[in-house]
């Protein structure tokens, strides 16, 4: 089981002392999470999947996941900020509201104007991203040995859900993968297995 419990309830805190101190990025506030070794073990293996754009490459990834019997969960542009953890469906997290911005640009015309990061989400994720949830060693490179056979091109951004990054928004996730990404193409083949939980071609991340 998971247990999600504010950092102000000492009571639950003392019961479970082997519980992690998780932080959001950019965040002071923080959450108590506790998960057992073989939850992930226990549950179905899931994928959430995004895509700026649909292709044929998109059949051939979702038809390898089908025949090894992995759930799919497809994320849109409207959904790169909600939490991870909720799209993943990990009890204890909720959906996140939009909140109303605080004022726009005006552009020389005097229209209202607003950033482009902003009044389109799509133009944030530029490329596919794959985040894997209860996959365990076996599991994952099963699947990544099917998409080589497949001829499903390469997804450079890869992740595993896990107890630090869970509690981070899904565009959170793509912004720490995209910079471990980059620093893994500028080192030549250095160690690419940083806090967001990248997964590597050859296999996951520790």
């Amino acid at each position: 089981m998971r247990f999600i419990m504010s950092c102000t309830d000492r009571k639950e805190t003392e019961k479970r002392p082997e519980a992690d101190n998780i932080k959001k990025p950019g965040d002071g506030s923080c959450v108590w999470l506790q998960i057992r070794r073989n939850d992930m073990a226990v549950r179905k293996e899931m994928v959430l999947y995004y895509t700026p754009e649909k292709s044929a490459d998109d059949q051939k990834l979702k038809g390898v996941l089908v025949r090894l019997g992995i759930r799919i969960r497809n994320i849109t542009p409207e959904q790169i900020q909600q939490k991870v953890g909720y799209l993943a469906g990990l009890p204890g997290f909720e959906e996140e509201t939009e909140k109303e911005p605080e004022g726009c640009l005006e552009s020389a015309a005097g229209q209202p104007e607003t950033p482009q990061e902003e009044s389109n989400g799509a133009s944030r994720i530029p490329e596919k991203m794959l985040v894997l949830y209860g996959f365990g060693e076996r599991k994952l490179n099963e699947m990544l040995n099917q998409f080589r056979k497949a001829k499903v091109p390469p997804i450079a951004l890869k992740a595993v859900l896990t107890e630090h990054n869970c509690g981070w928004s899904f565009y959170e996730l793509y912004q720490e993968l995209r910079q471990e990404h980059e620093k893994m193409t500028a080192a030549a083949g250095g160690d690419s297995s940083g806090k967001a939980g990248a997964v590597e071609s050859g296999g996951a991340a520790e």
